[in-house]
C-alpha cells in the first residue's frame, strides 16, 4: 500500500472516530442537561417546602392570636343560646312550653306565661306577676305559633 492509501483510510478512520466522539459527546450533554434541569427541579421543590413551611408557621400564628376571639364568640354564641332557651320556658313553672298541654299565652304588657299557669294566677291576683301591670283574665292571649307568629283570643267558657 501506497502512502496516499494509509493517509486516506487513517484520514476516514479519524473522520470516524471523530464522529463517534461527538455522539458520545452529545448523549453526554444531553445527560449534562438533564442533570441540570433535575438540580433545578430539586431547587424549586426545596424552594416550595421552604414557603409551605412559612406559611404554617403564619397560620399557626393566627390560629394562636384568633383563639381568644373564637372563645369570645362562641361564650357569645353560648349565652344567646341560654337566653333563648330561657325565654322558650314559663315565667311561672319553668316548664317548656308543649304545643297542646302548656301553650305560650301573653298578657298585654308583653311577658309570656303557660296558659294554665296565667289563668290560675290571675284568678287570685289582678296584675302581671312579672312588671305588676293590670291584667284580668280577658287580657290573655294564646300564641299560636306556626311558620307566621300571630296571637288569638282567649274565650273563657
Amino acid at each position: 500500500m501506497e502512502k496516499k492509501d494509509i493517509s486516506k483510510m487513517l484520514r476516514r478512520e479519524l473522520i470516524l472516530e471523530l464522529h463517534k466522539a461527538r455522539a458520545e459527546n452529545t448523549k453526554k450533554e444531553e445527560l449534562i442537561q438533564a442533570r441540570s434541569h433535575l438540580v433545578s427541579l430539586r431547587n424549586q421543590v426545596q424552594e416550595e417546602k421552604r414557603k409551605c413551611e412559612e406559611l404554617e408557621q403564619k397560620l399557626a400564628i393566627q390560629d394562636k392570636d384568633l383563639q381568644p376571639f373564637i372563645d369570645r364568640e362562641n361564650q357569645n354564641l353560648l349565652a344567646k343560646l341560654e337566653k333563648i332557651y330561657e325565654g322558650n320556658k314559663c315565667s311561672f313553672c319553668k316548664l317548656k312550653f308543649h304545643s297542646e298541654t302548656h301553650r305560650r299565652a301573653i298578657l298585654k304588657c308583653g311577658h309570656v306565661f303557660g296558659e294554665m299557669c296565667i289563668h290560675t294566677y290571675l284568678i287570685l291576683h289582678k296584675n302581671c306577676p312579672v312588671c305588676d301591670f293590670p291584667a284580668v283574665l280577658w287580657d290573655v292571649r294564646i300564641i299560636i305559633a306556626g311558620e307566621n307568629l300571630c296571637t288569638a283570643n282567649y274565650f273563657s267558657s
